[in-house]
């Protein structure tokens, strides 16, 4: 088995660097948890809608206050100073 650095390595490397047996023993797991999630996301849209609502107004907010304070940080490229 290679070695994989975990931050370049895709997850499709990942997964086929594993061995078989591996992937055959955690697939029913895998599969049980994917049908309580689609059960949940059935069963509870507007719990699922106001997640995501409320996390797609987050990240407005938070790239308007990025943007506002990079925006604060220009310096102007000249300065006169005027001497008498």
């Amino acid at each position: 088995m290679e070695t994989l650095n975990p931050s370049t390595a895709s997850w499709r490397t990942r997964l086929s660097a594993l061995p078989k047996q591996q992937i055959e023993r955690v697939r029913p797991r895998v599969m049980a948890m994917k049908s309580k999630v689609n059960g949940q996301l059935h069963a509870k849209p507007a719990l699922f809608a106001g997640i995501a609502a409320g996390l797609g107004f987050a990240l407005g907010l938070s790239g308007r206050i990025a943007r506002r304070r990079r925006a604060a940080k220009r310096i102007p490229a000249f300065v006169v100073v005027e001497a008498c």
